[in-house]
């Protein structure tokens, strides 16, 4: 055990608890951190991809479901605003269109920058959906109403809306609105991917024990064994706040060894004095596994 930065017992340092930024892991992870320090996936593998067994890889394949029909139901409501006759878009199947199996973040610098690849993957799929609503006759050179229109958020949230794109989806998975679903979808989370793969992340101070409590379940139900606390001050990390999760910042160079200590009893994380005394804390270098 030890005073980090040889400061008070509340923080460690002197300035509070808040100088500091928390990562919860498994005891079989932390002890190879312990000797290679906190890489990235890309930093491991050469390769802009997530661990097919990590957190990130689980949680798009949870979601990916819910968020296939979100994306469906967006393009079903602009058709059913502008008057299409549903039967019409029941039997549309779009063939002759071509919908990519994912739609890649694109532009000068794809994975710098979340807000510009969301914003590219959200045009391609909309390019995609206009060749399909030019298929209509009628509506071809309709304009679409703004998502904030007041017929337009009525038919998205409307419950028979929802019906109808679930059973296209899970009926005829080659219709070309459900091509289009899947491709945006994936390429959302194709946009996360290339940010989780090159950054690591750790959670703000103000946001730690919600955080420890998400994660603590995730790892645990996972099977990967016991689990560990990890923390770093904030001056020793060049961080940035993760866009996608307010909760969090995320780094993109290698978090060495150094600068990172390990919790003595994770069991006690919500328990603001015990976290913020510095003799509860130990460098993770020393650490006995």
């Amino acid at each position: 055990m030890f005073p980090a930065d040889g400061g008070s017992s509340i923080g460690g340092g002197g300035g509070g608890e808040e100088q500091w930024a928390y990562h919860v892991t498994t005891a079989a992870l932390a002890e190879l951190i312990k000797i290679g320090g906190m890489s990235t996936q890309y930093q491991r593998t050469g390769k802009k991809e997530a661990n097919p067994s990590g957190a990130f890889a689980k949680d798009r394949d949870a979601g990916m479901p819910g968020k296939v029909l979100e994306y469906f139901k967006v393009h079903l409501a602009y058709l059913i605003a502008l008057r299409v006759p549903t039967n019409d878009i029941y039997l549309m199947t779009g063939d002759d269109i071509v919908v990519p199996a994912i739609i890649e973040p694109g532009g000068d610098k794809p994975g710098v920058d979340p807000g510009n690849d969301y914003a590219w993957v959200d045009n391609e799929a909309m390019a995609i959906f206009l060749r399909i609503k030019a298929k209509f006759n009628a509506v071809k050179d309709a304009k679409l109403p703004k998502k904030t229109d007041a017929i337009y958020k009525e038919y998205y949230r409307a419950p028979s809306l929802a019906s109808m794109a679930a059973h296209i989806i899970q009926e005829h998975p080659a219709h070309v609105l459900t091509r289009l679903a899947k491709a945006h979808a994936a390429g959302y989370y194709r946009v996360e991917e290339l940010q989780t793969s090159t950054h690591v992340y750790f959670s703000w101070a103000k946001h730690a024990v919600s955080c420890y409590a998400d994660y603590r379940k995730k790892l645990e139900s996972g099977g990967g064994g016991a689990i560990v606390v990890l923390r770093a001050a904030l001056k020793s990390l060049k961080w940035e706040q993760d866009m996608a999760e307010y909760r969090a910042i995320k780094v993109e160079e290698l978090v060495t060894p150094d600068k990172l200590q390990i919790m003595a009893d994770h069991t006690k994380f919500r328990d603001t004095e015990y976290r913020c005394d510095a003799g509860n804390w130990q460098a993770l270098r020393s650490w006995a596994g």
